[in-house]
């Protein structure tokens, strides 16, 4: 498994691992305290637990989660869709050079009352969906992860989303199945 860690307009790093589970990760976070933006694996958060780590959810993975509703054909999921747009039309409109508490400040104000829409819209709609339907997934994703999508918010020195790391990892996750056979860990 290929775990990578980076930090905005940062480097980016790529640490390889036999596991995914949290021994692996613990080797990554042993040493680190501050901000940790990742999607929802589960094992983040029990790294996370105890340490000096402030975790951060990513809204293209939520996202994600209602588009897949909304190509199912699920009712609501449009709605949602749009107002997850609004709030990376907002992370456009931020000033290159803003500084961290100048973007904290703008996020609050334009972002805080989108997300609060989002969280009553997620509070109204969680039980409309039957519990396996595309779209209570993303309900529930989304309801879960609420702490750690809210959280980017508040520190300006964070994106939206961890997007850029995604991206940086596209290359090795294509290449997976051609390299499948490789040989031993060693290779």
């Amino acid at each position: 498994f290929l775990w990578a860690y980076g930090r905005p307009k940062g480097d980016l790093c790529f640490d390889w691992s036999l596991g995914r589970g949290k021994a692996a990760a613990e080797a990554i976070v042993r040493d680190f305290q501050g901000l940790l933006q990742s999607d929802g694996y589960v094992v983040y958060d029990r790294v996370s637990h105890g340490r000096d780590i402030i975790q951060l959810g990513c809204w293209a993975h939520a996202r994600r989660k209602f588009y897949e509703a909304y190509q199912a054909g699920e009712d609501g999921a449009v709605h949602y869709l749009v107002l997850i747009r609004e709030l990376y039309a907002i992370e456009a409109d931020v000033p290159v050079d803003a500084g961290v508490e100048a973007i904290a400040t703008l996020r609050k104000k334009r972002s805080g009352p989108v997300l609060d829409q989002i969280k009553q819209s997620l509070e109204h709609d969680r039980d409309e969906h039957l519990p396996k339907s595309a779209m209570a997934t993303a309900i529930g994703y989304a309801q879960s992860q609420w702490p750690k999508l809210t959280a980017y918010v508040r520190h300006g020195q964070t994106r939206i989303d961890n997007n850029l790391t995604e991206q940086a990892i596209r290359p090795t996750k294509l290449g997976a199945k051609n390299w499948l056979f490789i040989g031993h860990p060693d290779a």
